[in-house]
């Protein structure tokens, strides 16, 4: 089957109740894991609540750190590039944050490899549980 390479409404997170779930600190589901310039944080559900191959994502990028939108916005823009061109499939359902911490903005090549890793690191968890 050819790699999907969209970015549907039903791949992203927009719930707030999904987003406090993801970033619940006592949850013993949450994991996360660091990938210069990404910081990823994933939970994987055991019954999935939608009939999808894809994982939900959401990318964020601190207003504290990047005052300006323009730049906020650019390097939310690479991350959903990156993460569009490069998804994985996943067997079970997944919830995952892609956090940009690095302080200034960086190209587009080294988010793309960033985001890369991070996607084969988050497929050898789905396949260890």
């Amino acid at each position: 089957m050819p790699k999907q390479q969209s970015f549907s409404k039903l791949e992203r997170i927009k719930s707030k109740l999904l987003i406090d779930s993801l970033f619940d600190r006592k949850s013993e589901e949450n994991t996360s894991f660091l990938v210069f310039p990404i910081k990823t944080i994933f939970s994987i559900a055991e019954d999935p609540p939608i009939l999808d191959k894809w994982p939900q994502v959401m990318v964020s990028v601190s207003s504290k750190k990047f005052k300006k939108a323009v730049d906020r916005n650019l390097i939310k823009r690479r991350m959903r590039e990156a993460y569009r061109l490069n998804k994985i499939e996943v067997d079970k359902h997944t919830k995952v944050a892609f956090i940009y911490v690095a302080p200034n903005v960086e190209e587009y090549s080294k988010i793309e490899k960033a985001m890369i890793r991070s996607l084969s690191r988050l497929k050898s968890f789905n396949k260890t549980s």
